[in-house]
This record gives C-alpha cells, structure tokens and sequence, in this order.
C-alpha cells in the first residue's frame, strides 16, 4: 500500500499533495504554511496563531501592562483587533481569585462597545431605529463575542459622551469594582435630546477630517468616562501594529508631530496623570493587523471591518484618515514592512514621561526593583538610556515635562506643545482682559485646543486674529461639546492661567505672538494641502 492512504498521512499526502511540493512551516516542520509572518517566516495556522498569543501574553504580565487587582476596560470595535485582544486577555485572566493559577493573573475584565449609530443619523424615537449597516455589524459582532466567568460585555452609545449624568457619576467617591449593576445602567437608551444635541456637535464641523477626529475624540472620553463610572484604572485598546502606524502618519498630516510619539507607545498615562482619566495600554501594539486577521479567522472570531474601510476609493474630496490609509495599504501590499518601519522610527523618539513604563505599574510596585516583571525593567533602562544619551549630547528634549505632565488638548488629548500652551496662554489672558468678551465654552477650547483640533474642529484661527475673522458663517460646535471635555478645558486653562504667571509680567505675548507667526498660518495651510494633494493624486494614478 502506498504512503498516500497509509495511517497517519498528512493532510497534504490525503489531498494528492507531496510533502516535497508543499512549502513546510519554518517553526514546527510538519504542517504547510499557510502565512508569512514578520520577516518573511513561513508558519503555519498553528504556529502563528501560538505565537501571537504568547507575544501579547508575555507582553501584558511580564511588560506590566496587566497586573494583579487591576481592573481593566477593554475598548472593543468589532473588528479583528478588538475581538483578538479580548480573546487573549481571557485566556491568562484566573477564574480562582484566592489561589491564581499559574501563569495567569487575577483581574477584573469588562468589554464596551462605543455604538456610533446616533452619529450618523441613527434615530431612537418610538422604541426602533434606523441603524447603519456598518453600526449594525459592529454591534452584531460584539454581541457574537463571548464573556467569561469574570468578563461582562457591554454596547454604550455614543449620545452618553454628552450626557451631564454620566459625569457626575464618575465623579461620585467609591472603592467598589465592577457591578452587573452597574455595567446593565451603562446599556440604556439615551433620551432623544442627547441625540439631537450630537448630530447639531457633529453638523457644526464643516471639514470632514475634523468630523472623523471629533467622532473618535468623543468615543475616547466615552470610554474613560466609563472606567470612571466603573471604578477600572485601565483602558486597554485593541490597535494593531498597522492601525497605530496609520494615526502616526495621519498626526504628522494634520500638524500633531509634537504628539505623535505619545500615542505609539505600549502606555499612556497623561489623563491618570490629572485624575481625569485611565491608564491606557495596547497590548496588540506589534502585531499586524493582517496576523490579527489570520488569528481571528483561525479561533472564528467575529470581524466587522471600520467604517472608513467600506469606502470605495477614489476619494477626490476624502478626509485625511481616508487618504493615509488607503496609502499605508498599498504600501503594505508592495513591502510589508512599511507599518514596522513607521514605528520602529517613531520609537527612536524620546517619549512622554507618562509613556514610561512605571505609569503602567501600580503605585505599590517599584519598578527598578527585582520584583517587578523584567519587561518592565528593560523598558525602563532603555527610556533612561536613551535620556542619558541625549542629555550627554547636549541635546535639548523637545518632551521635556519636568515641571509636570504636559497639558494635553481638551478635545483630542495630545499633548500641547511649547508653542501652543505659550498660545493658549496669551489667548486666556486677553479673554480674562474682556479682548474676547465674556469667558464661554468657546474660549475654554479656543485656550485649550491645540492647533489641529481648533482648525479643523472649531474653525478657529490657529494664530491669535481678531475675533470677527472667526466663523464668518454656520454654526458654533463650541456650546454643544460634551461636559467631560469641558472639564477637561477648564482643568487644562487654570494649568495655563498657572504656567504663565511669571511671564505675564514680560513683553505682551500677544503682540509678540502676531509679528512672529503672522505668515505661519498661510505656509501651514498650503504644506497641507500640498501633502493631500499629493496623496490624491498617487491614488489616482494607482486606481488607473
């Protein structure tokens, strides 16, 4: 008898394929492979999906990421990235909380899901709503998810980011983790004002980019408000190696290079920092999403592909995200390295101190001593590291934040420059002298915006001009801007008020401000539109 029907032949030999003609995998040596991982390897399902598994695993105990009583948010879309995290996280969380089982860790989970539907149009009146399609995925997929004995799922929509009640709840004084209570609240139908209120926010921003960046701007403090609400000090995030090189590129477009190193590391702090906020972690940070595709697919995960994503391209009139990542998924198609590229270089940045890794660790653990995971240990010798080298260099930090955190933006969260919190500053000072009339929610932002949030979002000047040049018509999005955000302008403007008390007694910034930047504003618009331009027109000539 033949090898072929002989016992035990391999799957390849029982569909008339030789071993000799199948490509093996690289690591096991008996399955074929079906997927090229990171540099170039050749692996098989199994093997792939083993070792992101353990990559991100080891990632979140061992780097520090996920610890021992923490109670952890994970933010969920419906699409691969999401529903792989959530799949790993339970697989190390203990279901025994007296006696942990070995290798994993003890902690509370819940996934929410932030329902965009109301955002586009989506209405609750009379009990039925007309749901997106792409919202109706998201959410099908979520629901498709399954919980664990220590997990609890969660759809929030998205009209609660406005709501008053939500805040004043996160603010109330409890030690007590996650309820069953607690997260059902959560699951309400907002009432139909909240919706009105979002589709006046969202119809006010005129410039599509900014109503993409205004979406995803409220989904964030939605979430943190959530853990807030729950009483979790982490928000964990499902963002791929390729989605985070594509907000890279995306920050560098719209004039946010000062952050851009702040939103590419494996923890964020910045609003734990000001009381405001979880820490943020990304445990899926080095894997592709096309890895997280195949990971998805191989356990039957749910997968509701991102809005921007069911586009069809040519986009003449696109929003920036569009463009970039439609361009990062070509590049990727001709080298596959081109996400890792874009973060291997924005990792040799020096970092945020609330990107260090000690923002991650609890407050009871030190993280320079042997106890702590060695991840955590390595991570921060090579922060400090390269501290020293560019202390030693005579290089100036550009992230220099030893007078404290720096102040971020009250609408995106990025981290204010020197520039913008010297403008910020100047324009807080001349509301408080009655230039811009009484204080309102539109000076709170106009101070404690950074520059692509106020031209793009509120359609502000990005330099200080006279009040009549601003808004010469449609609605004003400052009134309608959820009150987490207003809290954090207020708590952003007092640090300005705070910062620049030993210069106000100088020159008058004002006047300094107008005769340094008054071409800047110009020359900053036009590299704009000259890098869309260009974008556009390399995916048109690639669609022909």
């Amino acid at each position: 008898m033949s090898g072929s029907s002989g016992k035990g032949a391999s799957a390849e030999t029982l569909r008339g394929i030789r071993p000799s003609d199948a490509v093996l995998c690289e690591k096991c040596r008996k399955s074929r492979a079906q997927s090229v991982a990171r540099q170039g390897r050749k692996l098989c399902a199994e093997c792939l999906v083993s070792a992101i598994a353990k990559k991100v695993s080891a990632e979140s105990r061992m780097g520090g990421l996920v610890g021992h009583g923490d109670r952890l948010v994970a933010g969920l879309s419906g699409g691969a990235g999401s529903s792989a995290m959530l799949e790993v996280l339970k697989s190390f969380q203990s279901v025994v909380v007296d006696r942990p089982e070995r290798g994993k860790v003890v902690y509370d989970l819940v996934g929410v899901h932030v329902d965009e539907a109301g955002a586009h149009g989506a209405s609750g009146a009379g009990g039925a709503r007309d749901i997106p399609p792409h919202a109706r995925r998201a959410v099908e997929a979520v629901q498709a998810l399954h919980g664990g004995p220590r997990v609890r799922l969660a759809v929030v929509r998205l009209e609660w980011a406005l709501s008053a009640e939500l805040l004043d709840r996160a603010r109330a004084p409890s030690a007590d983790g996650p309820s069953d209570a607690d997260v059902a609240a959560l699951e309400r139908e907002p009432p139909q004002e909240l919706t009105e209120r979002l589709l006046q926010l969202l119809g006010a921003v005129r410039d599509e980019t900014g109503r993409e960046d205004l979406i995803a701007a409220l989904r964030g403090h939605l979430l943190a408000t959530v853990c807030r609400v729950l009483r979790c000090n982490k928000l964990a995030l499902g963002e791929s190696a390729t989605r985070m090189a594509i907000n890279a590129l995306c920050d560098s477009a719209k004039g946010r290079g000062y952050s851009m190193t702040a939103n590419t590391r494996w923890c964020d702090a910045r609003l734990s920092a000001l009381g405001l906020g979880p820490t943020v972690v990304r445990p899926m940070q080095e894997v592709t999403s096309r890895e997280l595709c195949q990971y998805g697919r191989h356990h039957g995960l749910p997968n509701a592909p991102p809005y921007r994503s069911l586009q069809k391209r040519p986009f003449v009139s696109s929003s920036i995200n569009s463009i970039v990542e439609n361009f990062l998924g070509d590049m990727q198609d001709i080298l596959p390295s081109s996400a890792s590229t874009v973060l291997k270089t924005c990792s040799k940045l020096m970092a945020f101190q609330f990107n260090e890794v000690r923002a991650a660790a609890p407050a009871v653990m030190d993280v320079g001593h042997r106890s702590a995971p060695h991840g955590m240990q390595v991570r921060q010798e090579r922060e400090q590291a390269k501290r020293a080298a560019a202390s030693s260099a005579g290089i100036a930090s550009s992230v220099d934040d030893t007078d404290g955190p720096p102040l971020p933006c009250a609408i995106c969260t990025g981290p204010l420059s020197p520039h913008e919190v010297q403008q910020g500053a100047a324009r807080a000072r001349a509301a408080d002298d009655g230039a811009h009339g009484d204080a309102s929610a539109r000076d709170l932002f106009d101070a404690a915006g950074c520059d692509s949030c106020r031209e793009q979002i509120l359609d502000l000047p990005v330099y200080l001009q006279p009040r009549a040049q601003t808004r010469a018509q449609g609605a004003d999005p400052a009134p309608f801007m959820p009150p987490g955000m207003l809290e954090l302008a207020r708590a952003v403007r007092t640090a300005l008020a705070v910062r620049s008390g030993a210069s106000a007694a100088g020159a008058d910034p004002v006047c300094e401000e107008r005769e340094a930047g008054a071409a800047e504003p110009a020359l900053r618009r036009m590299e704009r539109e000259e890098m869309r331009a260009a974008l556009e027109g390399w995916l048109l000539e690639d669609q022909a």
